[in-house]
């Protein structure tokens, strides 16, 4: 239910600097909590709004964190913001508490000087929240889109991932709950493990957006409930063409107010920039009592309290002799902490030709693995091509592996001339190009591999490969099988390991392709008939080096890791232990093995096997090992066949084998 009365008291601020002249403004409204959050970043030219749901801890993660994740992306490119949103979204995962639903847009700005006179403005847009951006010479917009359930390309992914668009509310919201269909954190809706992110009831994947402005235009981003209430071109009228030499934060003041005027029922947030570099000022922030005096409701009354504790202040009622009560504001430690995510890590910075980008943050980072930074050669890296029919889970196997070894695997993005399916974004799941283009480039000799495809022209370029296996990945190529002949043929991938993911049978197949709900049935026929085909060149000699029946998600996913610990060596080394030694000499050769040196780098796993008596000090190992923050990957125990020595026959013993994950430097 929402408040008897709005709180009006307003947070107010003002900064200069690279981003240019700067203001913000947030009032809670008529919600009972304030969930928003924003960022302002003058010295990176990044601004940023989200607008929580559930509670505030992913707006709040998010302002804490998003921009990190950015700026450890290093280059800022359309691929690397959404990488950075994934990132974010699966750092949240892990941080907030079990259970928690909390979730939130993000409307995220990076603005950098182009030319002299112009900038380049990357957008990046996630959810309900906006951006736009007002072209003062010609009075012109841009501006992002919002993302609404009842969006046909939003609905279609919805109910693909197996949700539902409830119209009986306005706005349409997914499963009768969320009003928006995009949102970091959110994580009820994401719960199911054979979608990737994209895919998913509630997609954590931006548009995203490349304007050009020149200097004195103005850059807007807001929270939905001032978009609800307001016009992107009555914002432009209340704030930019008001806001000209004007005090911004005042401009900024009214709008809101106006917007409580109009009734707006949610928590609003508005960030203004005049564009172009000024002379640096730092962020000043302050509070505005609204209404306060004139509230008598307790509830709302605490909500003020509550409201302005957030940004750094206490409000109190004043006596005064013969005069009114006045509104004291006091500065005060805020409440929630602003910090309260800076017990992380800051994020692993991703490498740019084995260098770290200048301008990232310095400090421990988390999360990946890069294989030539533990000193292995490029040669060792060979890329690991991967076909199937469409529909057989290599998505879903892709992902598991590159989550099963965070850094190792690099995922080499295909270029195609077909359309983007809902929640597929450019540069991320495919390069989706003109046929004109990708034909030219295909004549100039820049792919390895093209193929027609179901009426589109698919393919790798040569570049794609090589910038993966340069920066110390083994590339992971994702083709149909017309593309792995052509691979095999080619002299630059003539040490790569090919796998083919097969189905269990046709008719299994054509259930899931159906139940992934993307395809006509035209569409799926076709598939079905060229499946057939794929399925039958799988089996041509000197083709795949492996052929993995994809029945079981879970036993394919386990002997496709035990497939790549075979054919990448580098990645496990084993330890034999018998009961002749004691527990301290294996405990010491094993994290002797895992410190690696110059001579011999550190395995990415350790393997350590024992038999019969020994199985206890394998244990005891494993226990060390894990103490000293190392990781148990699997423990398997069986029986094996030996011979004794001295004797002829057989006999089966028990065994044991514990694979241990190395905590690197960048965990």
């Amino acid at each position: 239910m929402p408040l008897s009365s709005p709180v009006t008291a307003l947070a107010l601020g003002r900064s200069n600097g690279k981003l240019g002249r700067c203001a913000f403004a947030a009032m809670q409204g008529v919600r009972v909590n304030f969930e928003d959050a924003h960022t302002i970043k003058q010295d990176t030219g990044f601004v940023g709004v989200y607008d929580g749901h559930l509670g505030d801890e992913a707006a709040a993660f998010c302002a804490q964190r998003l921009h990190l994740h950015v700026l450890a992306q290093g280059e800022k490119s359309k691929s690397n913001l959404v990488s950075a949103f994934l990132a974010c979204d699966e750092e949240m995962k892990a941080a907030l508490p079990e259970g928690s639903e909390s979730g939130s847009t993000a409307t995220v700005a990076l603005v950098q000087e182009d030319t002299a006179d112009s900038l380049r403005v990357l957008i990046a847009n996630c959810g309900d929240s906006r951006a736009i951006l007002w072209h003062a010479s010609s009075d012109s917009l841009d501006t992002t889109s919002d993302h609404r359930p009842n969006d046909p390309a939003e609905k279609a992914r919805i109910e693909a991932a197996g949700g539902t668009v409830s119209d009986d509310f306005d706005p349409p919201r997914v499963d009768g709950q969320l009003a928006c269909s995009r949102a970091l954190g959110a994580f009820k809706f994401k719960q199911d493990s054979n979608l990737q992110a994209a895919a998913q009831k509630i997609s954590p994947v931006p548009d995203i957006y490349e304007w050009k402005a020149v200097k004195g235009d103005w850059l807007i981003l807001g929270c939905d409930g001032v978009w609800d209430t307001f016009s992107s071109r009555r914002i432009i009228d209340e704030v930019c063409k008001a806001g000209n030499g004007a005090d911004l934060e005042d401009v900024l003041a009214k709008t809101l107010n106006l917007c409580i005027e109009k009734e707006a029922d949610d928590n609003l947030t508005l960030i203004a920039i005049q564009l172009g570099a000024v002379g640096e000022m730092a962020e000043a922030q302050h509070v505005l009592p609204g209404n306060f005096l004139k509230t008598k409701d307790k509830e709302v009354i605490e909500q003020y309290a509550a409201f302005c504790l957030r940004f750094g202040w206490t409000i109190t009622k004043e006596m005064r002799p013969k005069a009114p009560p006045a509104a004291a504001l006091s500065a005060a430690t805020a409440v929630p902490a602003l910090d309260r995510f800076s017990h992380l890590p800051l994020p692993a910075v991703k490498p740019e030709n084995g260098h770290v980008p200048k301008d990232t943050p310095s400090g421990p980072a988390v999360g990946t693995v890069n294989a030539l930074a533990s000193g292995l050669p490029a040669e060792q890296l060979s890329p690991l091509i991967i076909a199937g029919p469409s529909g057989v889970g290599k998505g879903t196997l892709i992902k598991k592996l590159m989550d099963g070894f965070p850094g190792l695997y690099g995922f080499s993005v295909s270029s195609t001339t077909r359309a983007p399916r809902p929640g597929e974004q450019d540069g991320v799941d495919y390069h989706f190009a003109d046929l004109e283009t990708m034909k030219k480039e295909i004549e100039d000799g820049k792919f390895i591999e093209h193929a027609q495809v179901h009426g589109n022209l698919y393919g790798t370029s040569t570049q794609a490969v090589n910038s993966l296996r340069e920066s110390g990945h083994i590339c992971i190529l994702d083709i149909d099988v017309q593309g792995a002949k052509q691979c095999r043929s080619k002299a630059a991938l003539s040490d790569a390991k090919f796998i083919f993911i097969s189905p269990p049978s046709t008719e299994e197949l054509e259930k899931r392709l159906r139940t992934r709900g993307t395809e006509t049935e035209e569409k799926i026929q076709t598939r079905i008939r060229n499946a057939a085909g794929e399925i039958e060149c799988s089996k041509e000699d000197g083709l795949f080096d492996k052929v993995l029946v994809n029945d079981d998600l879970g036993q394919c996913e386990k002997a496709l890791f035990e497939l790549m610990r075979t054919w990448y060596p580098f990645i496990i080394q084993q330890v034999k232990i018998t009961a002749k030694r004691p527990i301290g000499f294996y405990i010491q050769a094993a994290k002797t093995m895992l410190a690696g040196s110059a001579e011999k780098p550190a395995p990415l796993e350790l393997e350590i096997v024992a038999l019969e008596s020994a199985v206890p000090t394998a244990a005891a190992v494993a226990d060390a090992l894990k103490k000293d923050g190392h990781s148990i990957v699997s423990i398997k125990t069986g029986f094996t066949e030996v011979v004794p020595s001295g004797r002829e026959k057989s006999k089966n013993v028990a065994g044991i084998s514990v694979i241990i994950r190395r905590l690197t430097s960048a965990s």
